[in-house]
């Protein structure tokens, strides 16, 4: 594995190159999204942060209580899609309910951007779910309503074609290192004109999805 440092100079710097985190509340995005830009040396475009910030720092549940499910979704739409719009190379993690907003869709089959689909089982992302003062509130049986999240949104983001890593028995460091050795390959390979959007990565899921003790929640409405 290269750092971001060591790649061929030019190739990073030319018409911009957007990898976008996607995948359902509980899957790492945030943090795995964090370490990739670190490790290509680019701003981190955060759907939490980013919404904080346009709020005067209201969570997802805050908003969610005081303007609706909408108005949330609204402004988790318009940072995906300002973020895909920066005139320079980014890593982005995007909120979940974006998948399912045709805009955003439209934006992220675009040249230039390159997905990452986080996926993982209902029975792990209820394992990493806990209703913190934060947190929305989505009723008693967290695996029911994340097999709905599953059943609504999975066949959305697998019609992106992009990247495929299946999370469930894989750490963070596990997740992020096999995310960027494939950057690296594609930023080896491929040119800069993006004569393709598709990264290939799939991953074969552990059959026991007990998920590592360093796997933490984000703040976004599912």
């Amino acid at each position: 594995m290269t750092t971001r440092n060591e790649h061929p100079p030019g190739r990073a710097d030319e018409a911009p190159l957007h990898w976008v985190m996607l995948g359902l509340m509980g899957t790492g995005k945030s943090v795995v999204g964090a370490a990739v830009a670190s490790h290509l040396a680019l701003p981190f475009s955060d759907n939490d942060a980013a919404i904080a910030e346009a709020t005067g720092g209201l969570t997802a549940r805050q908003i969610r209580e005081r303007h609706g499910v909408g108005a949330l979704h609204d402004l988790e739409a318009r940072h995906l899609l300002a973020a895909t719009r920066a005139p320079s190379s980014t890593v982005i993690c995007a909120a979940a309910s974006t998948i399912e907003d045709a805009s955003c869709r439209t934006a992220l089959e675009q040249p230039g951007i390159v997905t990452i689909w986080l996926r993982a089982t209902a029975e792990t992302l209820a394992s990493r779910f806990d209703n913190e003062d934060h947190r929305p509130v989505f009723g008693p049986d967290p695996v029911a309503f994340f097999r709905s999240q599953i059943v609504t949104r999975y066949p959305r983001f697998l019609e992106l074609g992009g990247a495929v890593v299946d999370v469930d028995s894989l750490s963070i460091a596990e997740v992020v290192q096999r995310i960027i050795e494939t950057i690296d390959r594609h930023l080896a390979g491929e040119p800069r004109a993006r004569q393709t959007r598709t990264v290939r990565l799939e991953l074969e899921p552990s059959p026991t999805p007990e998920p590592p003790h360093d796997w933490a929640g984000t703040e976004e409405e599912p």
